[in-house]
């Protein structure tokens, strides 16, 4: 349901009125969404989501400024956090595989050395052959 804007800079600290609107109600409906699910309410109270939404952007404008920020910064923070923490899964999981990839390209190198050598001993066990059968 969060959306990702992307706000267009015009310098001077200042952003476009557009994308201050789409991100102001943005900020409503994240908040929106976050209320409802915060309170419980009865079968009766349950309405569709766009009632719900429609509710809680009242009730966020009503709050005092001050009070809106705070909520929103909570808000803001929350997903901070619920992102970060998913990025740390995903590189432990990421982690986990190389470390599993390395393991085996690991064994696979001594495979490899094993038959070089065993080579290497055939080669000269033939050589040996063929020096002996030259002197003969």
């Amino acid at each position: 349901m969060f959306l990702c804007l992307h706000m267009e800079f015009r310098g001077g600290g200042e952003y476009s009125s557009s994308s201050q609107d789409e991100i102001y109600e943005e900020i409503q409906r994240e908040c929106a969404e976050i209320e409802r699910r915060s309170f419980s309410r009865s079968p009766q109270e349950k309405g569709t989501e766009k009632q719900s939404l429609k509710n809680s952007s009242k009730i966020l404008e009503k709050l005092p400024r001050a009070e809106r920020k705070k909520e929103l910064n909570r808000v803001a923070a929350t997903r901070y956090r619920e992102k970060k923490r998913k990025e740390r899964e995903e590189a432990v999981g990421e982690m986990a595989k190389l470390e599993s990839r390395n393991l085996t390209l690991k064994s696979e190198i001594a495979a490899v050395q094993a038959e070089i050598n065993y080579l290497k001993g055939l080669a000269k066990e033939i050589e040996n052959v063929r020096r002996t059968k030259i002197i003969s």
